[in-house]
């Protein structure tokens, strides 16, 4: 084999490996499509986390890996605002209900005005979240009272 089919071969298996594990995921649940409008809140504190996918360094990256869509025409799940690189994050978010201490959260596509939202954001439905696990617990923002 030449060294180009070496590296054409080893591109399929990754690309098989990749798929796999998207699969596996989806199957757990940990890659979700809205059946509904949802609450979330913004989780405090996330800017120094990391995705867990190697050569992935931006959380909309690890969205678009997983729920393999590519990151045109993409709206806000909140706000529904069209979002470009310029002003799209993979923001982490819980769903209303989830307890407080745990150390899973969600990733969703917002634009970067609704990830600073400290009230409850409303998801809409159809919108795609993708399940990651950080390495420390972290709060829900509750809503501001008065």
């Amino acid at each position: 084999m030449t060294e180009s089919e070496i590296k054409l071969a080893l591109e399929k298996v990754l690309r098989r490996v990749q798929e796999r594990r998207v699969l596996k995921r989806y199957l757990a649940g940990a890659i979700k499509r809205l059946e509904a409008d949802v609450i979330a809140y913004n989780v405090d504190d996330t800017s120094k986390e990391k995705p867990d996918v190697q050569g992935i360094t931006d959380w909309d990256e690890y969205w678009k890996f997983y729920v393999r869509k590519k990151l045109t025409n993409e709206k806000c799940a909140c706000c529904g605002c069209s979002l470009d690189a310029s002003n799209r994050v993979g923001a982490h978010i819980r769903l209303d209900g989830e307890r407080d201490n745990t150390k899973d959260a969600w990733i969703a596509l917002l634009c970067k005005s609704c990830n600073g939202l400290t009230n409850p954001l409303t998801l809409h439905k159809d919108s795609w979240i993708v399940r990651t696990t950080m390495s420390v617990p972290h709060k829900n923002v509750q809503p501001k009272k008065g």
